[in-house]
């Protein structure tokens, strides 16, 4: 696997071609869509309501509703990994992530935080019950929480 450390110019992240397509539609409901973020970059995808840039996330984190799929090559740090590709599901959590815009559509709302946080400790990191419920207080901790437990 090549770095940007070793690829000076290379970028870490690369998109190329993303479409995202409905079952049983020939045209794609977005793309193609293609870009770069290089090693310390950040990027921020805009724009009015339906324009694609959550079809865009939930594509490289291929987390897309049933009946959608994604075409289209990912380049991750020197790595090459198609959209829907196991390869690129091993990433998920672990190098690329996505912070929705509205938590409580995200979060369970009758489940505890801190449940949550270690549930995906555990998945993500295969931690124990327990190393994975230290690790969510110490994060808490970190974050300043008043009451991390």
């Amino acid at each position: 696997m090549n770095s940007p450390a070793a690829n000076p110019g290379a970028p870490l992240l690369a998109i190329d071609g993303l479409e995202v397509h409905l079952r049983g539609r020939p045209a794609p409901l977005l793309g193609p869509l293609s870009f770069e973020l290089h090693d310390g970059e950040c990027l921020g995808l805009i724009g009015e309501s339906g324009s694609g840039k959550s079809l865009t996330a939930l594509s490289l984190l291929d987390l897309l509703p049933p009946g959608l799929s994604s075409r289209g090559a990912v380049r991750f740090d020197g790595t090459d990994a198609a959209f829907g590709s196991a390869a690129l599901r091993l990433l998920r959590g672990r190098a690329i992530a996505w912070m929705p815009q509205d938590p409580l559509a995200s979060l369970h709302p009758l489940r505890r935080v801190g449940d949550q946080l270690a549930e995906s400790l555990r998945v993500l990191r295969k931690l124990s019950a327990e190393a994975a419920r230290i690790e969510a207080e110490a994060i808490a901790a970190s974050m300043g929480l008043p009451t991390p437990a």
